[in-house]
């Protein structure tokens, strides 16, 4: 689950890579 939802532990980066 940790990588299906990165954004949870890093939000800034998985911002980064959303978009």
């Amino acid at each position: 689950m940790v990588e299906t939802y990165p954004v949870l532990l890093y939000p800034a980066p998985a911002g980064l890579e959303m978009k």
